[in-house]
């Protein structure tokens, strides 16, 4: 395999602070357009003296937050994507500021270098990282699974494995995978895996969990646990794991030394029902923080 079939790659580390609107099929399956502008006031934060942040002092709100005078206190209203006291800092994730609006946000884990774009689901509170559709994905090398493809408004995209990375080390997340068939659209399954989390480059990416459970809230659940078990290590062609997992399962992917594991970059999604497996269309990836952030 010398060339990647992929779409065309994004960077999703960026220092911008604007935003990009988008008109794609979120969690629900329903069509909306995409965030309001940034300048938008939507979180709000109350003190009463400057607070220290790392090594700042911050008196007045900042990243264009407004001040409020409330009685016994003041509060800074933040803009779109801005958190913290002052608004000193991008959210940490979808979760981490009041947000009444779907749409692409900047977030910046806590020990993420820079910022990176995902989207968020405002009515579930769910933090979108992946998304597939029918493009194939098979050759994607070690590097573009790192840093990551598409956008986040294209219906096929990844944040990339360092940035899953920084984002599910600094909380304990859940993840939800919701899929449709491939050939019977209406029927949508879901799978949840409890304290998901991904380790960084030296790990492999190695990918665990505590628990899969199947929901039942929408048409069909599904019955199967697709990955196994954990910890999986992540694999590619330029950068095979075991005996070959990616080359012998044809795609990159997450398995074990049995080569065992499932991926969401193959050229047909595929999971595990009784009775035998389905193909799929339209995944999607989302994490969900149950908790407060460990720092």
């Amino acid at each position: 395999m010398s060339q990647e079939n992929v779409l065309g790659d994004t960077d999703f580390s960026q220092d911008a602070t604007t935003t990009t609107n988008l008109q794609s099929t979120i969690w629900s399956g329903e069509s909306v357009t995409g965030m309001a502008s940034s300048a938008q006031v939507i979180s709000t934060t109350t003190k009463t003296s400057a607070a220290s942040t790392g090594s700042a002092t911050y008196s007045e709100c900042q990243n264009g937050g407004s001040m409020t005078d409330i009685p016994g206190s003041q509060s800074c209203q933040c803009p779109l994507q801005y958190a913290g006291e002052w608004c000193e800092r991008y959210r940490r994730d979808c979760q981490d500021a009041t947000m009444n609006t779907d749409g692409v946000y900047y977030i910046q884990p806590v020990s993420a270098p820079q910022a990176f774009q995902v989207y968020c689901y405002w009515y579930w509170q769910k933090t979108h990282f992946l998304s597939r559709t029918t493009q194939q994905l098979f050759n994607m090398t070690w590097e573009t699974a790192k840093k990551g493809f598409g956008n986040t408004t294209s219906p096929d995209f990844f944040i990339g494995l360092e940035n899953l990375h920084h984002l599910t080390s600094q909380a304990t997340y859940h993840m939800e995978i919701k899929m449709r068939e491939a050939f019977l659209p209406y029927i949508q399954y879901m799978a949840i895996y409890n304290q998901f989390h991904v380790q960084d480059e030296t790990s492999s990416f190695a990918l665990s969990y505590s628990e899969f459970w199947a929901a039942a809230n929408i048409i069909g659940s599904v019955e199967e646990d697709a990955f196994g078990y954990s910890p999986l290590d992540f694999c590619t062609w330029d950068r095979d794991c075991y005996d070959g997992c990616a080359a012998t399962r044809g795609m990159p992917g997450w398995y074990d030394s049995d080569c065992d594991g499932y991926s969401p970059f193959g050229e047909i999604l595929e999971w595990p029902l009784s009775g035998g497996s389905k193909e799929m269309d339209d995944v999607q990836f989302a994490l969900y923080r149950p908790g407060e952030f460990y720092s």
